[in-house]
């Protein structure tokens, strides 16, 4: 719950340079509502690529170079696929600005 909750904050410290307790603030807001679906989403993404890399472990052993190899392509996966997310909630969340309009 509090995963979907403080998912766009990291995004609004990068992004906008907020303090980190004003972005958990912000994300708070922001994502009241939609809870269930950012849980939904988060899981879609995360469980396959932990399951996989959980498998590799248990299947081909701890000192399998491949196991550790596509176990280790697995984790990092779910971690780009955790921070992709984020950008893209934000996006839709918050919004992408609009350019300014050219100055004639």
């Amino acid at each position: 719950f509090l995963m979907a909750r403080w998912s766009i904050a990291p995004s609004l410290v990068v992004a906008r340079g907020d303090g980190v307790m004003q972005a958990f603030g912000e994300s708070w807001q922001k994502t009241s509502g939609s809870e269930f679906q950012i849980i939904v989403v988060v899981l879609a993404l995360i469980i396959p690529l932990t399951a996989i890399s959980i498998l590799c472990g248990m299947l081909l052993g701890k000192a399998s170079v491949v196991g550790i190899v596509v176990g280790q392509i697995a984790t990092s996966g779910a971690s780009v696929a955790s921070a992709a997310m984020g950008v893209a909630l934000y996006g839709m969340i918050i919004g992408v600005p609009k350019p300014a309009a050219p100055a004639e």
